[in-house]
C-alpha cells in the first residue's frame, strides 16, 4: 500500500522532527538585501529568521607602516603595464586573472628572484614596525569602538564616515534613469552573461555591460520612458526633503561625530616630529628627477607639468628592469638610511626628559 499520508504532504511542510542543517536563503532580485539563516527549531516545530551578522569594522592606523607585499604583487607591479599593452583596457578584476595565470605559467628562476625580493620587504616592515606607536584605543579618544582613526585625508571624510554621517530617516535620493533601467534589466543581463561563459559575473564586468547597453541598444523611447520615472522620483524627493526635519538625536550624533574627527586631526598633528627623517623617495622619482629635463627638451620645451607628468610615467612604465635596476637599488639604499634615522630618532625622543 502506498503511503497517502506522504503523497497529500504539502510541499512546504517542513519535517522538524529530522536532523537539519541551517538552510541560506538569498533574495535574487534584489542584491541589497542580506543574507538570511534559517535555524531550525525540532522542540518548537517552527523556524527562526535570523539576519546574517556583519564583519566588525577593525580600526586602522594611517601612520602604521604597511605590510610587505607578497612575490606575486610585486610581480605584478613591474608586469601590470605590459599585461595591459597586450590585452588593451581590463577591468580590476580581468586584470587579477590575467596576472594570476601569468605567474602560474612562470620560470621558477623569476619566481625564486621576486621571492627574495619579497623577503627583503618584510625584514623592512620588520625594521619599520619596531619604531612605531599605536595610538590611544578607542576608550582613551572618546571614539566609538570600530572609529576610523585617521583613515581619510583632511577635510575628506571615509565611505563610513559619509554612510554614518546620514541620518536614517531622511529621504533618500531620487535614481536616475539609467538606475532605474540597471534595476529592471539587472538579471536579465546577468543571466546572459553567465549564458556567454562567465559563470560568476563581477559587478565591474555586470556594471560594464549595462552601461554599453544602455549606451548603445536601448532604445529612445525606452530611455524617454524611464526619463519620466526618474522625473517623478526627483519631483517626490524634493517633496519629501522640503517636509523633511532632523531629528535631535540625529543632530546630537552629528555634533559629537564632527568634534570627535576635530580632536583626532588635532592629536594626529601633535603626534608629528619635525625632527623626524624625510621618507625615502621611489626609483620612479629618482629617475623622473634625472631625466626630467631630457623629457622636456624630447617635448618642445613648453610642455606644462600634467603632460610632462605623463609621458614620465609612460615613459618609466616601458624601461626595462635593467634601466631601472640602479634607480631601485638607490631607493632601497634610501630607504635602509630612512629606517635607520627613524630607529635612532626614536631611541632620542625616549631619552629625552
Amino acid at each position: 500500500m502506498p503511503n497517502t499520508s506522504a503523497e497529500t504532504k504539502p510541499a512546504t511542510t517542513i519535517d522538524t522532527t529530522a536532523e537539519t542543517k541551517p538552510t541560506m536563503i538569498t533574495d535574487a532580485t534584489d542584491e541589497t538585501k542580506p543574507t538570511m539563516i534559517i535555524e531550525d527549531q525540532p522542540l518548537s516545530g517552527q523556524n527562526k529568521i535570523v539576519p546574517k551578522q556583519k564583519r566588525k569594522t577593525q580600526v586602522r592606523d594611517v601612520n602604521k607602516p604597511k605590510k610587505a607585499p607578497c612575490a606575486f604583487i610585486l610581480w605584478g607591479r613591474d608586469n601590470r603595464v605590459n599585461v595591459a599593452k597586450d590585452l588593451g583596457n581590463l577591468t580590476v578584476p580581468e586584470m587579477g586573472r590575467e596576472l594570476g595565470r601569468h605567474w602560474l605559467a612562470l620560470d621558477k628562476a623569476t619566481k625564486l628572484l621576486y621571492e627574495q625580493k619579497a623577503a627583503a620587504a618584510i625584514e623592512q616592515y620588520k625594521l619599520a614596525l619596531a619604531p612605531y606607536t599605536p595610538p590611544p584605543g578607542p576608550q582613551a579618544t572618546g571614539a566609538a569602538p570600530g572609529a576610523f582613526l585617521g583613515t581619510a585625508p583632511a577635510g575628506k571624510m571615509s565611505k563610513k564616515e559619509r554612510r554614518e554621517s546620514r541620518d536614517p530617516a531622511a529621504p533618500k535620493r531620487a535614481l536616475s534613469s539609467f538606475m532605474l533601467w540597471c534595476q529592471d534589466e539587472r538579471e536579465t543581463v546577468k543571466a546572459d552573461l553567465i549564458k556567454a561563459g562567465d559563470e560568476s559575473p563581477f559587478i565591474g564586468t555586470l556594471g560594464k555591460e549595462l552601461g554599453l547597453r544602455w549606451k548603445n541598444s536601448v532604445s529612445s523611447e525606452t530611455k524617454q520612458k524611464y526619463e519620466e520615472k526618474a522625473a517623478e522620483a526627483k519631483a517626490s524627493y524634493a517633496a519629501q526633503l522640503a517636509s523633511y526635519t532632523p531629528s535631535k538625536e540625529f543632530l546630537q550624533k552629528k555634533e559629537a561625530a564632527v568634534a570627535l574627527k576635530k580632536s583626532l586631526e588635532q592629536a594626529e598633528k601633535k603626534q608629528k616630529d619635525p625632527l623626524a627623517p624625510k621618507g625615502p623617495r621611489s626609483a620612479y622619482y629618482l629617475w623622473s628627477v634625472a631625466n626630467k629635463d631630457k623629457v622636456k627638451e624630447e617635448l618642445g620645451g613648453n610642455v606644462v607639468g600634467p603632460d610632462l607628468l605623463r609621458e614620465l610615467s609612460k615613459r618609466w612604465g616601458e624601461l626595462d628592469t635593467e634601466a631601472k635596476a640602479a634607480f631601485e637599488e638607490q631607493s632601497r639604499l634610501e630607504k635602509q638610511k630612512y629606517l635607520a634615522a627613524m630607529v635612532e630618532n626614536k631611541l632620542k625622543n625616549k631619552s629625552a626628559p
